[in-house]
């Protein structure tokens, strides 16, 4: 609610620059493995990097909320795979 207020009154700024999306994906599956313990969750990198062009929080974010929400809405003892 906070963005989309900010977004509509044109105070929300990005700040894009890349950034390796593993890394990324990586900090956000870590931040959500105390959520995770009913399921199995596994990151699979891939073994190159990914360079991203984008705004590493916003993203970060996003794909947070994503891990979460396959957390909250799996089955226990289900695969969630990111």
């Amino acid at each position: 609610v906070l963005d989309i207020s900010k977004i509509t009154s044109g105070t929300f700024q990005l700040n894009n620059a890349p950034f390796d999306l593993q890394d990324l994906v990586a900090r956000a599956t870590k931040m959500q493995l105390a959520k995770a313990r009913t399921i199995k969750m596994k990151f699979d990198p891939s073994p190159e990097p990914l360079i991203a062009f984008a705004d590493a929080d916003i993203v970060v974010r996003i794909v947070t909320n994503l891990i979460s929400n396959a957390i909250k809405f799996s089955e226990r003892n289900s695969n969630v795979f990111v």
